[in-house]
């Protein structure tokens, strides 16, 4: 079990080309930003759209069958306020299991857009969030893809 404390930043980033990352059994409490995030890069549709984003990810730039299980997040957003226990953009087939989230300023799980769809959702305990945001859902999600 990994546990940490007092972290200023972020502290587990899955980014770009990944496949079947597990992150489980962790402590993360008095996080000043994110707990753990997944972003992804696409490619665009015409020279306006900047490098890294857009709607094709045929090219597999993105973490595809993450785990994300039993782990205990609390305390979290002392310095960034748009901030979750998980956060994803650009990410595909995500298992969300077993995650107990609490005492954070906005969304518990945020979902930033529904890219690739195959997330999953189960038995996470995800409750006093939304403590300094406008954000009105434990979990947030925009277009959304099961």
């Amino acid at each position: 079990m990994f546990a940490t404390r007092y972290a200023l930043n972020q502290q587990v980033l899955v980014s770009g080309f990944n496949r079947n990352v597990t992150i489980q059994n962790n402590e993360f409490v008095w996080i000043g930003e994110n707990a753990m995030a997944s972003w992804g890069y696409t490619s665009g549709m015409g020279y306006d759209v900047p490098a890294g984003t857009g709607v094709d990810g045929t090219d597999g730039n993105f973490p595809l069958g993450t785990n994300v299980i039993n782990n205990f997040i609390h305390e979290i957003g002392h310095f960034q306020k748009q901030v979750s226990c998980w956060f994803q953009a650009q990410t595909a087939k995500t298992t969300l299991q077993g995650n107990i989230c609490f005492n954070t300023p906005r969304a518990g799980i945020n979902f930033e857009d529904g890219f690739g769809g195959g997330n999953l959702l189960d038995s996470n305990l995800v409750f006093n969030c939304v403590r300094e945001t406008k954000t009105r859902a434990l979990w947030k999600n925009n277009n959304m893809l099961f």
